[in-house]
């Protein structure tokens, strides 16, 4: 049996730990992990509490164990951080519970009773909430935090800060005490941030508005040269498969001579229609490419002409039509400036 030893503050041996924690079971732990928890541990036995904690957390963090996480609430509460502590607890008397070890459960079930009373709670109220209104207390540091809520805190200064889209951010801090409390922290109204921005201008009647923007030129670029890659490299594709497709269409009749196939004569067939199906998507791919790429390439053109033409009314348009017939279906490109 792995003795872990006891844990000592002020003067007073805790034993049960030593008790509890016997036997941890730690399957194939990280090697940082186990450092931790063994440098944790030794000072956590001496008393050095604010440098233990930190050592536990890192391994609790590396490899979840849920005696590594008793020790820890244990080092949390000799170090008064009462909130992290009944936290812990709480969360390692249902992994006990969950796990069927009856001794942990009680263990840790005993020290959050003991805390409860000892526990100080923060209710942060925002009765005007706007659109994208976040809420963060220590930098985030303390998870999500509902309002609305008395949530236990650490004893200590925390920070408050509230933040929305289009206000200004408002901050405050909280000293919460080391007694049993309820502090309450009201967000005022938020005040509005920058000013909004200036209206488009007006546009003249008759003349179509100008949606060019710089991010929406980049992309149109970006899609170009897109679709123009598509179309060069379905057409190549289709062209090699095509040579193929005929080279093995020989080889098909060769192999198969009035429809009698020679041994391996059919493998020469499977290939040829392999070859040609490839040949032809690739094709279709190459032909849509090329298409959509000399769409956008009519369409900048337009809109590049527009920009340097002298003010007046233009018609330009630039259309995809489906056509069908009885002998050809296909895409035809319609412009007109």
């Amino acid at each position: 049996m792995t003795h872990w030893g006891g844990l000592v503050a002020g003067g007073l041996a805790v034993i049960p730990l030593a008790f509890l924690f016997a036997g941890e079971a730690r399957a194939d732990p990280a090697a940082d992990a186990d450092v931790l928890f063994q440098e944790g541990t030794r000072l956590l036995e001496a008393g050095h509490f604010a440098e233990a904690c930190p050592k536990l957390a890192g391994s609790q963090k590396l490899d979840p164990a849920l005696g590594t996480l008793l020790y820890l609430a244990a080092c949390h509460e000799k170090l008064g951080l009462t909130a992290s502590a009944w936290s812990e607890f709480s969360s390692a008397t249902e992994w006990a519970k969950r796990t069927n070890q009856p001794d942990r459960a009680a263990f840790g079930r005993k020290h959050m009773t003991e805390l409860e009373s000892t526990l100080a709670r923060v209710m942060i109220r925002a009765p005007l909430v706007p659109p994208g209104f976040a809420l963060r207390v220590d930098d985030g540091a303390q998870g999500t935090v509902a309002t609305g809520i008395a949530l236990p805190f650490d004893p200590g200064p925390h920070t408050v800060e509230v933040t929305a889209p289009g206000y200004q951010p408002w901050r405050t801090t909280v000293n919460v005490p080391t007694e049993s409390t309820t502090l309450t922290v009201d967000v005022p109204a938020l005040e509005p941030g920058a000013p909004a921005a200036a209206p488009l201008p007006a546009v003249e009647s008759g003349a179509p508005p100008d949606s060019t923007t710089p991010g929406a030129s980049s992309s149109s670029h970006v899609l170009l040269w897109s679709a123009a890659g598509l179309g060069a490299t379905g057409i190549v594709v289709g062209s090699v498969f095509g040579v193929m497709t005929f080279a093995a269409r020989d080889s098909a009749r060769a192999a198969c001579p009035q429809n009698a196939c020679a041994p391996g004569g059919l493998d020469d067939v499977d290939r040829l229609r392999t070859y040609s199906t490839v040949s032809t998507v690739a094709f279709g791919v190459g032909l849509a490419g090329a298409l959509a790429a000399g769409y956008l390439f009519l369409r900048e053109l337009g809109h590049a002409s527009a920009d340097s033409a002298a003010p007046k009314v233009v018609s330009r348009s630039v259309t995809l039509v489906p056509s069908l017939s009885t002998r050809h279906a296909g895409i035809d490109l319609l412009a007109r400036f």
